[in-house]
């Protein structure tokens, strides 16, 4: 038997975000496993990051609304 191959993709929160929105308006029966497996590894992921400093996020987004 073959497996399928197994690709790694990097994308950033708000990029996972839009493809899970994305996939959500598609019809159900045939993108809940792919938007399952997206979501749960997304998740996951959430999980294992340090616990974030509230002030350096304050910054990021304040950085991020000047440019």
């Amino acid at each position: 038997m073959n497996q399928p191959h197994v690709f790694n993709i990097q994308m950033v929160a708000p990029g996972i975000e839009l493809v899970l929105e994305a996939l959500a308006e598609l019809p159900l029966k045939r993108v809940k496993p792919l938007y399952d497996e997206i979501a749960g590894q997304y998740a996951y992921q959430l999980q294992q990051l340090p616990p974030s400093d509230p002030e350096a996020d304050t910054q990021a987004v304040e950085a991020s609304a000047e440019a």
